[in-house]
């Protein structure tokens, strides 16, 4: 059995200042791959455990004492391995630099004009974007170098435990976005029309004409592929996560941009039932102003109703539009809603928004109750931030970028979340080229024994069974 890591802190007496670091702390605990705890008493500390002391209190004589700052602003170390923290004398205060990346405090700084309705910015803004580090992932870098404290102080660790299975270096999820699955339709043509016009593009022309001509011959919609993306699933031997949009559920608004189309009509609950019957995984696409847990557990409803099953109900959310300000108030609605995974962390580019790779688990610590806790995973890699035609990076560039960032996924044990809409399957119009970056990917992913391909439910059941493993509740032990 691995040795009892003990987490021993003294916190500022603020709630709004110590459930951060308290957070931070527990991230790290899940990512160090041994049994661990949170103290705030050293009376709650079993006798054999290793006491790794955080705060301004002073350490005991056996205790690894972490590097501490009782503010200050975090930032980019170049260490071998980059670490996000406020320095210290005695090194990198990289749990308050968790605490930072964990709980947006580092997003705090984008000013209101680069931000969407809910609070959204594009990449360029980003902090971690200007300091370098947005494909990095600062988490894990973070317990790493914890890891190498408490074994430079001559304690032999056993190898991390992967979350994944025996064996099992990273996680690979191939999930779909359903935007806009049929070029035939009215407000399809019309948008085409527009871009093609407006825009002069020749893509958008070669939508609109294959739209038209197939419509007039009574062909398929070459964007309905819902069939040939789970052939090529099946071809590659994984199953994938399709997000599906309800529109106004619960008399939800509706955005402009949200997607047109009506789940309860037309071929759709076949075609659910169908990628259900599949083994894939169904899970809801919310609207742009579909947020709060009335409407959250009524698109939950419509699913459930049109498929005739229970299922292991998550989300991702169109535009990346959760609360950015504030997520975790996003995360408790839906967990509340009964969600129980959701993947709407992106830093709308290649990388890791909240500098995790990993899964996190952001209501863990609440005392409210809940049966299950949401698991919440970052999208790493989209389409568009890959295969979309770019003047600053040929697509040569644009792949190796993506496979720096499966990298450093697989080098920390993280899980890889790709995200390609179901109409690029047509590879034509605006999504020519769209699958070649997705099936390079997936060539590596596939091949490589190290991964293990899952759906997002069973990604997250793996995380959430990891972290029962590892995670040993002292306070509850103690009584």
């Amino acid at each position: 059995m691995s040795p009892l890591i003990a987490f021993l802190y003294d916190m500022p007496a603020a709630e709004a200042e110590r459930r951060p670091l308290e957070q931070a702390l527990f991230e790290i605990g899940c990512r160090l791959g041994l049994r661990f705890g949170l103290a705030s008493d050293r009376d709650m500390i079993p006798a054999d455990a290793l006491v790794v002391r955080y705060g301004s209190g002073e350490a005991a004589a056996d205790d690894i004492a972490l590097p501490y700052s009782a503010g200050g602003e975090a930032m980019l170390h170049p260490t071998e391995k980059p670490l996000w923290g406020v320095a210290t004398p005695s090194g990198v205060d990289v749990v308050r630099g968790v605490a930072d990346l964990l709980s947006a405090r580092v997003e705090a700084t984008v000013p209101d004009a680069a931000r969407s309705a809910w609070g959204g910015f594009e990449a360029e803004h980003h902090p971690l974007t200007k300091a370098g580090a947005i494909g990095q992932p600062l988490v894990e870098y973070a317990a790493g170098d914890i890891r190498k404290r408490i074994a430079a102080a001559g304690h032999d660790l056993p190898a991390p435990a992967s979350p994944w299975g025996a064996g099992k270096r990273y996680a690979a999820v191939v999930t779909h976005d359903i935007d806009g699955p049929q070029i035939q339709s009215g407000f399809a043509l019309a948008r085409s029309a527009y871009y093609a016009l407006r825009y002069r593009s020749d893509r958008e022309q070669e939508a609109l004409e294959l739209g038209i001509l197939t419509r007039l011959l009574g062909r398929p919609d070459p964007y309905w592929n819902f069939a040939d993306w789970m052939e090529l699933e099946r071809r590659l031997g994984l199953r994938a996560t399709y997000y599906f949009y309800v529109d106004k559920p619960g008399g939800a608004p509706r955005h402009f941009n949200d997607p047109h189309y009506d789940l309860r009509k037309g071929a759709f609950p076949q075609t659910l039932r169908d990628i259900h019957a599949n083994g894939s995984e169904l899970g809801i696409h919310y609207g742009i102003r579909a947020h709060g847990v009335e409407h959250y557990r009524a698109a939950a409803d419509v699913m459930r109703s049109l498929v005739g099953a229970d299922l292991k109900m998550g989300g991702r959310a169109h535009y990346w539009s959760i609360d950015w300000r504030n997520p975790a108030r996003s995360w408790r609605e839906l967990e509340e809603a009964g969600y129980r995974h959701d993947s709407s962390v992106s830093p709308m580019a290649l990388g890791f928004r909240f500098g995790s790779a990993q899964c996190t688990m952001p209501t863990r610590l609440d005392d409210t109750g809940a049966a299950e806790r949401i698991v919440v995973t970052p999208t790493a890699i989209m389409d568009a931030y890959v295969a979309e035609p770019r003047p600053d990076a040929k697509l040569d560039e644009r792949l190796g970028e993506m496979h720096g960032v499966i990298d450093r996924i697989a080098d920390v044990g993280g899980i890889c979340v790709l995200d390609w809409h179901e109409r690029t399957l047509a590879n034509r119009g605006p999504w020519r080229g769209y699958m070649f970056p997705f099936l390079h990917a997936m060539d590596r992913i596939v091949a490589d024994s190290s991964a293990v391909c899952l759906t997002m439910a069973e990604a997250a059941d793996a995380w959430r069974q990891h972290v029962s493993r590892y995670h040993v509740p002292l306070a509850e032990a103690h009584r």
